[in-house]
């Protein structure tokens, strides 16, 4: 279980600590392995965990434009040359955009509003 599951990384000398690593670990493993179940994937129970994440992620990277009613879904190589090749008005509003999204999502959100009364 140790090698398998990659318990040799953790190193903690508190006895409780190691408990609660193991039996996370062993929860997570065991959620998985019914998740892979109800997925009809059971095959892949027998795999290793790198060998199971190379099955379940995605191939290959895609973006997706959204602009008013349309969508393009484009790899990150083809996105780059779209943006390479735009005039200089629309890549500056792009780049204006982009750091205003950059900025808003380092920000705490503000105060939520209570319950009504």
């Amino acid at each position: 279980m140790k090698c398998f599951q990659d318990l040799t990384t953790f190193r903690s000398r508190a006895f409780s600590l190691v408990v609660h690593q193991v039996v996370f670990t062993l929860l997570t493993y065991g959620l998985l392995q019914w998740q892979l179940h109800r997925q009809e994937r059971a095959e892949l129970n027998r795999k290793t965990l790198p060998r199971v994440r190379d099955h379940l992620l995605p191939g290959r990277e895609q973006i997706m434009i959204f602009y008013q009613d349309r969508f393009a879904i484009v790899d990150k190589y083809e996105y780059t040359e779209l943006l390479l090749t735009l005039q200089d008005g629309p890549r500056q509003k792009i780049l204006e955009k982009t750091r205003q999204l950059r900025r808003m999502m380092y920000e705490l959100p503000g105060p939520r509003r209570g319950p009504p009364d």
